[in-house]
């Protein structure tokens, strides 16, 4: 079990929202379960870009179990809105603890981005 908080790219305080940015990335070929990527206590929405190759079939999957229940993999996974799909997608998720990639196959990539 592997997890990951997500990263801090810009926190200058001089930017003209005055916002802290996350970011996380992960990329998986063949049938596996990526990371978890904990999400910050403040961030309320994040936006999940599902990049596909010609013949993937990935998910990601989103859980509001608590950072221990993740770090422990005891975390109840749901699948996000978009479920499975075949083609790059993009959706946003609410509220969440934490996001993973689920590759069934080919080859994926996830990006995550999100803000105070």
């Amino acid at each position: 079990m592997s997890f990951e908080a997500m990263k801090v790219v810009s926190d200058s305080g001089h930017d003209v929202l005055n916002k802290v940015s996350y970011h996380a990335e992960e990329e998986l070929t063949g049938a596996l379960t990526g990371k978890w990527f904990l999400v910050p206590s403040n961030i309320g929405v994040i936006s999940a870009v599902l990049f596909i190759a010609t013949t993937g079939n990935a998910k990601l999957q989103t859980t509001n179990s608590s950072d221990e229940d993740v770090k422990a993999d005891n975390a109840d996974a749901v699948d996000w809105p978009s479920g499975s799909v075949t083609s790059t997608t993009t959706d946003s998720v609410r509220a969440v603890t934490a996001i993973r990639l689920v590759n069934a196959s080919g080859t994926s990539k996830i990006q995550l981005r999100a803000a105070e």
